[in-house]
């Protein structure tokens, strides 16, 4: 259902017809593994900064830059948008930082003294997420009795650190972690220590003997807060790669632009280099197989500093195909880098209202492809469509004159008619809605039946989330044989069969949940719950904001996905938006999803939403005197 990894689409850090590194970063160093040991003291994330940890659920994100060549100023032009689950209040806290020798501006975590997005007087930043393979799973026989493991022939001990869980009311309770040569033991859904061993299923003598899961994952090292502080202070393209190399965890894709005139491109991260396999699967821990026989260093991964073409991009994509190293096989589909190749590769003079429509751009290639393949048209019922009903500024209910058509056919003929006269734009129509129930109806028409419903569900999430799997890796394929409902023994379905009843479907749909037809910002609206006033707490008047209708869609650059089982809210969204004409920073426009204050009663509090929603910023003042200017408050503290 999968392709081994993304075929075609634009790679974030190769340039047209030259190796990654060619273009020569002042190091000189070129891409390659290495065997190297991460650097730095062990630690914890500091507080505020949990959702970088490697493992926290995170969204994806855009970045790009353009050289001066391409710009209506001639100057560099940075843009970056990281997406993150709706959190209120966020996750940001703008903020500019002056000291002796440092002045810098961006968006920090409350608590942390250093910015994480953002610009200094001499070079501008961004960053996205690479969703490196930096874990494997390893299927280890446990003696749950004398706390061993075998490996290679012999029983080894495990390593067991005891500890206590803290009970209210009540004594704590103790607890043992177990470790293995792979990492940290633990049971999985399906694979219970009650579960009989494979390997054990005829051997009554080791009824004691279980199989576990370990996990090998070695997120510690590298120096988080130096590498931040490091790149706030940095003015050249050797000072943003030092920085960027004592970057541990997560692997990520910087931008960089500078005041003069360089772009360039850094990946991050420490990647384990495998003695056999990729990692896809567990591994069997019990032969040795798939181990970690080091680690590639930070300086061997993909760079690129001033490519001929006069841009990078980088949207969670494939990063470099001629790379000899495993990054991951997990990357995000192409569409939006695509896009943003597309429209870069046709503009010259890029201003920052031009890359302004291009971060807010609501065309959604992934749609296009799926609906190339709609089936031939048929003759179509006469009488007003359930999904023109409503126009691109109407929210009100549907009227009740209209009557929805009478047979199952000829309500998915009419969406299937609806569907191709749309331009895979997802703006405000209710076209996008049912859009989206056809494709929702599609995954569950040309799936479920070879599933069972948790697999299916669990399939969804994952394949669903921009993965080259799953429908987009079938759907150029008339008869895959995924297509074919096994249910029904007298016939195989082919892809035209599966459209018309995911038509069906949708049209069916949309009468019972969506009143007939609703436009998608309506349903796609966001909602902004705090903590303290989330569900049905009392003080949820108070604290919570929204909902805001949005756009939208989880491949359109203005990303604001929705979680594929609980259609269609807004679930993540651009956290922070930062476009920068390098060099002039007084220039440069932001824009946060809420407010800079996490007090309810703060005008500060929700203040930007509407800008954020329409695509709209406000203007960050650098200089001395633009703050003076823009400054309406200022507090003082004195010892």
């Amino acid at each position: 259902m999968g392709p081994a990894s993304p075929v075609g689409g634009p790679l974030a850090a190769l340039a047209v017809g030259q190796p990654t590194g060619e273009a020569g970063p002042p190091t000189g160093r070129k891409a390659g593994p290495t065997t190297s040991k991460a650097s730095g003291p062990t630690g914890q994330f500091p507080a505020g900064l949990e959702w970088l940890e490697p493992s926290a659920r995170r969204g994806n994100s855009n970045n790009w830059v353009v050289s001066g060549r391409r710009t209506a100023t001639g100057r560099p032009l940075l843009a970056n948008d990281p997406h993150l689950q709706l959190e209120f209040p966020g996750v940001w806290y703008e903020m500019h930082l002056v000291a002796a020798g440092l002045d810098v501006i961006g968006v920090t975590v409350p608590g942390t003294p250093f910015i994480v997005l953002g610009h200094n007087a001499q070079m501008a930043w961004g960053m996205t997420n690479t969703g490196a393979d930096v874990q494997d799973l390893y299927v280890e026989r446990i003696d749950l009795a004398r706390k061993r493991y075998w490996y290679r022939g012999q029983w080894l001990p495990l390593q067991v650190a005891r500890t206590e869980i803290p009970i209210r009311g009540a004594a704590p309770q103790p607890f043992e972690v177990w470790r293995t040569r792979h990492g940290t033991v633990f049971a999985e859904v399906g694979l219970e220590w009650d579960d009989a061993p494979v390997w054990l299923a005829s051997d009554a003598d080791r009824t004691g003997e279980r199989r576990a899961f370990a996990l090998r994952w070695d997120a510690a090292g590298g120096e988080m807060a130096g590498a931040f502080e490091a790149l706030n202070r940095a003015t050249t393209w050797a000072d943003f790669t030092s920085a960027v190399e004592r970057f541990a965890a997560p692997s990520q894709n910087f931008v960089y632009a500078d005041v003069e005139g360089n772009i360039g491109y850094a990946m991050s991260g420490v990647l384990p280099v495998r003695s056999g396999g990729v990692g896809m699967f567990p591994n069997d821990g019990t032969t040795g197989e798939g181990e970690w026989s080091g680690s590639v260093g930070p300086a061997a991964l993909p760079r690129l500093f001033n490519p001929p073409r006069g841009f990078i991009t980088s949207s969670n994509n494939q990063i470099d195909r001629s790379w000899p190293g495993l990054i991951t096989r997990d990357w995000a589909l192409p569409f939006r880098t695509q896009r943003l190749h597309d429209v870069l590769a046709e503009t010259q003079r890029v201003d920052l209202q031009t890359a302004a429509a291009w971060q807010n751009d609501l065309t959604a290639l992934d749609a296009a492809a799926i609906l190339r393949h709609l089936p031939p048209a048929s003759a179509a019922p006469s009488g007003e469509s359930a999904t023109m009903r409503l126009s691109s500024t109407d929210h009100q209910p549907p009227t009740t004159d209209y009557r929805p058509p009478t047979t199952e056919g000829a309500a998915g003929e009419r969406t299937l008619n609806d569907l191709r006269g749309w331009n895979h734009v997802m703006d405000d129509r209710p076209i996008v809605t049912v859009y989206h129930l056809f494709e929702d109806a599609l995954w569950r028409r040309t799936f479920v039946d070879e599933m069972a419903e948790e697999l299916f569900e669990r399939f969804f999430v994952w394949a669903g989330a921009e993965r080259p799997a799953g429908l987009h890796a079938i759907i150029d394929d008339q008869n895959s044989r995924w297509f074919d409902d096994i249910g029904t023994l007298d016939r195989r379905e082919t892809r035209d069969d599966i459209y018309r009843l995911a038509a069906s479907d949708a049209t069916a749909r949309l009468a019972r949940d969506f009143d007939g037809g609703m436009s998608w910002s309506r349903a796609h609206a966001a909602r902004f719950e705090h903590p303290l006033g989330a569900g049905a707490r009392p003080l949820s008047w108070l604290f919570n904001r929204g909902p805001s209708e949005v756009s939208g869609g989880i491949s359109t650059v203005m990303r604001i996905s929705h979680h594929r089982l609980r259609p269609f809210a807004a679930w993540e969204a651009p956290s922070w938006r930062e476009l920068f004409d390098v060099g002039n920073w007084d220039g440069s426009q932001v824009v946060l999803p809420a407010g800079q204050s996490g007090h309810p009663l703060s005008p500060h509090y929700f203040d930007q939403n509407e800008m954020w929603r329409l695509g709209q910023y406000r203007s960050q003042p650098f200089s001395r005197a633009a703050v003076d200017a823009a400054r309406a408050h200022r507090l003082l503290l004195l010892p």
